[in-house]
């Protein structure tokens, strides 16, 4: 991904260079320069993520999810991974934080990644939206494995409280 951002810049820069009237001999070393990049870049594998198959399975999975989850209440809170605050906040309306800073006067809701908990189809589920409440509420009724995997995914349940 760097080499290729690199390869962009310095093009661009080529470009640029000829628009202006600076000669051939005087451009060798950034030439040499982008050839390099050029090797780097063929030779790199990819590494966008929006082009990732594993990626935009999770994506759609996640959306897939936000589409089915229905919250009763108009005014909460999501909390959800770096990265899925957005997706979580078209989908639901709802605003979305990555963090738990505790002393919520709203509802709060979890965005669970990698866990089988609420109803499950096709064998597993990897996202749930699940309130905080219930999720207290539940919470001594789980194996020690589901809690585990649920830490491992989710590591924002240890500042929010939840014990192993």
């Amino acid at each position: 991904m760097t080499a290729n951002l690199q390869l962009g810049l310095l093009v661009a820069g080529l470009l640029y260079s000829r628009q202006i009237g600076i000669y051939k001999r005087d451009l060798w070393p950034i030439y040499a320069v982008l050839a390099c990049f050029l090797i780097l870049a063929i030779a790199s594998p990819s590494g966008v993520r929006g082009l990732d198959d594993a990626y935009l399975k999770r994506r759609a999975e996640l959306v897939d999810a936000l589409l089915q989850t229905r919250i009763p209440e108009e005014h909460a809170i999501v909390i959800a991974p770096q990265g899925d605050q957005f997706a979580v906040t078209y989908f639901t309306g709802l605003p979305s934080q990555h963090s738990w800073t505790g002393g919520f006067t709203i509802p709060v809701y979890w965005l669970l990644f990698g866990t089988s908990l609420g109803d499950v189809r096709d064998g597993q589920r990897r996202y749930v939206v699940k309130s905080d409440k219930s999720l207290r509420k539940e919470w001594q009724t789980y194996t020690d494995d589901v809690r585990e995997a649920l830490f491992e995914n989710n590591p924002e349940l240890l500042v929010a409280g939840y014990s192993p």
